[in-house]
C-alpha cells in the first residue's frame, strides 16, 4: 500500500474526528499524526477485508482515549 497516499487521502477525516472528539485543535493535530505513525508501523498487519479509514478511525480513538 502507498503510505503517503492513505496519509493525503485521509489526514483531514481523522483529524476533523479527533477534533470532534477532543474539542480541542492542538490535541487533535498531535493525536492525528500520532495515529499516522501507529498505522505506518502496522500496515503490515491490515489484511484490507475493512474499509482502512474505519481502520484509522479505531486507532484514533484508542489513541485519543489512551
Amino acid at each position: 500500500m502507498d503510505f503517503e497516499r492513505i496519509y493525503r487521502m485521509y489526514f483531514k477525516d481523522v483529524f476533523l474526528y479527533l477534533r470532534a472528539l477532543s474539542a480541542d485543535t492542538d490535541t487533535a493535530e498531535e493525536i492525528t499524526q500520532e495515529t499516522f505513525v501507529k498505522a505506518l508501523r502496522s500496515i503490515d498487519t491490515f489484511d484490507g477485508s475493512k474499509d482502512i479509514r474505519a481502520w484509522l478511525f479505531t486507532i484514533a480513538r484508542n489513541t485519543y482515549y489512551t
